[in-house]
């Protein structure tokens, strides 16, 4: 017979291997996800004409291969993690330094990657706003700002992790994550904006192309894709779940479907967090953007939608179809 306490004990080691499992099967699954998707970035962005690597598809070249150096180191010690986690939980010995240390490090690992998905998107609505200073302006304050707060946290977090103390509510937990949400609906925002005003100088221009009504299904999602909208949605997921485990000792952190959920929930944030940005970047460097005309061509200074524009007016004043693309 065991008692209660052994029964407690063995109830938590079963819960925690619970977890670990079932988030290195979500990471290990958009893992390979990245890896494709770097595979379809490195394919699709031609380097032969670039002059130096401050050119914007170098660039974007670069942040694909940061996620997925990011993401292969993080799967990595999260796997070391798990096991190391499951044989101290064996052993009798819960916590050890080598857990601390694999902790410590992923959380530098997950801030870049959502840095650098964060840059990502913030580009992207950079270049839709090439007349739009001010939202510009704003867009690159906020991207500031919230570089400081997801580098505070690891940083904050690390001489917390073997002297955390109980009832403490720590801010920078929910705050590093309400600060990429906010940026990314602030450019989700605009290219949704932008969208709506490329189809409507469409529609006036009598442009829309042909096929493209009967694959607005289609437009539409590849504009929640390239918006961020569903990463938006998972990252206001996350930060609810977030903000409700931060409190140690609430009735949220201690329920077992609660903490499975925000499991869950920051597990598929991480994972869209590397997954989202080389999507938009696949979408721009395949001409699936449905916001086609924003598409810088090449390495010229001037976008495609100042010549796409002229040919719309042109075309639309009976002098023949368009040529942009």
């Amino acid at each position: 017979m065991t008692s209660t306490a052994e029964e407690e004990v063995l109830i938590g080691f079963g819960t925690t291997c619970y977890y670990l499992v079932f988030r290195l099967m979500i990471t290990t699954t958009g893992y390979g996800l990245a890896a494709l998707g770097s595979l379809i970035v490195i394919r699709t962005i031609n380097l032969d004409n670039a002059k130096s690597w401050r050119e914007p598809k170098s660039i974007q070249l670069l942040c694909s291969l940061i996620i997925l150096s990011c993401f292969t180191g993080y799967i990595i010690l999260q796997a070391a993690h798990a096991f190391i986690a499951i044989k101290a939980g064996i052993g009798g010995n819960p916590v050890s330094l080598a857990m601390l240390l694999t902790d410590d490090i992923q959380l530098f690992l997950n801030a870049t990657i959502i840095l650098v998905g964060d840059f990502v998107i913030c580009w992207r609505a950079w270049v839709l706003l090439s007349e739009d200073k001010f939202w510009r302006y704003f867009l690159a304050l906020a991207m500031i700002i919230n570089i400081g707060i997801n580098i505070a946290d690891p940083v904050y977090d690390v001489p917390n992790m073997k002297s955390e103390l109980k009832g403490v509510f720590n801010v920078l937990d929910w705050l590093s994550v309400a600060c990429s949400s906010i940026v990314n609906l602030i450019a989700t925002s605009l290219i949704a904006w932008k969208a709506w005003s490329h189809y409507r100088l469409s529609r006036e221009t009598s442009i829309w192309r042909v096929g493209r009504q009967s694959h607005r299904a289609r437009w539409v999602l590849l504009l929640i894709i390239e918006s961020g909208a569903l990463f938006l949605v998972l990252q206001l997921f996350a930060l609810a779940t977030e903000t409700g485990s931060s409190f140690s000792g609430s009735t949220f952190d201690k329920d077992l479907t609660f903490v499975t959920v925000a499991k869950v929930a920051g597990s598929l944030w991480n994972v869209s967090a590397a997954l989202y940005p080389l999507a938009i970047i696949i979408l721009v460097h395949t001409n699936n953007s449905p916001i086609e005309e924003t598409y810088y061509a090449g390495t010229q200074h001037t976008p495609v939608s100042l010549t796409l524009l002229g040919n719309m007016r042109h075309s639309a004043s009976g002098g023949g179809e368009s040529t942009a693309f």
